[in-house]
């Protein structure tokens, strides 16, 4: 049987880069590296809201800063 975490397993990842695991209910997962931190598990549609909020507060605090 294979353990291997699933954040470890290059088949969830896009083009090498995201993480990408519908299975997985983490929005936030270890990177393949530990000592390189965490990554999105681009799968959730929490990321991409979280994402968006963040662009708007840059966008606004360029804009009016």
């Amino acid at each position: 049987m294979n353990n291997i975490e699933p954040s470890e397993n290059p088949q969830f990842y896009k083009w090498g880069v995201f993480y990408y695991n519908p299975d997985d209910e983490r929005i936030l997962v270890p990177k393949r590296v530990k000592a390189m931190g965490w990554t999105f598990n681009f799968a959730k549609p929490e990321v991409y809201h979280f994402l968006f909020i963040v662009g708007i507060v840059i966008w606004l605090t360029n804009s009016f800063g």
